[in-house]
C-alpha cells in the first residue's frame, strides 16, 4: 500500500491475481484456444493500466485577490489518471500538494510566488509537474503492464497446455470405447 491508497504495483498485483482466475475459470476454451489475440486485447483492457499522456499546459488562472495561481495541465482522459495519481475521490483543495485531477486536467494550486515572475514559475511548475508526478507513474505502468503480459501470457499458455491435454485424453478415451458397440 502507498503513501496515499493503493500503489500502482498493488493494483497489478490484484490484477494479475483477477486474469488468472479468470483464464483459468471462466473463460471458454474456444477463446483461450482459438482467439488468443483478441482475448489478449480483451484482459489487457480489463485489467492493465493506461499512461497519463499530458497534452500540455491548459492554462494558468489566478484567484480573486491574486494569492494563488490555478494550472492546469491537459491529459488525454480515461478513468485511471485519478488512480495513478493516488487522488480517487479528491479535489484540488484537499488532495497532497494541493495537486488533483479534474475532468481530463492535472490541476495544482500555486501558492507561493514572485509575482513579477508568474509567468517562468507557471512553466517551471508545470514542467515539474509532469517530471516528478507523470512519469515516474508512466514508467511504474509501462513496468506493471509488461509485468502483466508476462503472467498472462503464462496463464494462457499453462491453461493452452490443460485444455489440449485434456482433449487428448478424451480422443484416447473415445478411441477405446469407440469399439464397445
Amino acid at each position: 500500500m502507498g503513501l496515499f491508497g493503493p500503489s500502482i504495483s498493488d493494483h497489478y498485483d490484484g490484477a494479475i491475481r483477477a486474469m488468472a482466475d479468470e483464464v483459468m475459470n471462466s473463460i471458454a476454451k474456444e477463446r483461450i484456444l482459438y482467439d488468443r489475440e483478441r482475448l489478449t486485447t480483451h484482459l489487457v483492457h480489463k485489467y492493465a493500466f493506461s499512461e497519463i499522456k499530458p497534452t500540455g499546459l491548459d492554462r494558468a488562472t489566478p484567484n480573486d485577490n491574486g494569492t494563488e495561481i490555478l494550472i492546469r495541465i491537459g491529459v488525454e482522459k480515461h478513468t485511471d489518471v485519478p488512480k495513478l495519481l493516488g487522488l480517487e475521490g479528491q479535489s484540488v483543495s484537499s488532495a497532497p500538494y494541493d495537486l488533483g485531477y479534474n475532468d481530463g486536467y492535472i490541476e495544482y494550486r500555486l501558492t507561493h510566488f514572485n509575482a513579477e515572475q508568474a509567468k517562468e514559475e507557471v512553466k517551471r511548475i508545470s514542467n515539474r509537474i509532469i517530471e516528478q508526478e507523470i512519469h515516474p507513474r508512466n514508467e511504474a505502468v509501462r513496468l506493471g503492464n509488461e509485468r502483466f503480459m508476462r503472467e498472462l501470457n503464462a496463464t494462457l499458455d499453462e491453461k493452452t497446455r490443460q485444455l489440449k491435454a485434456g482433449e487428448e485424453r478424451r480422443s484416447a478415451l473415445e478411441e477405446q470405447l469407440k469399439d464397445l458397440k
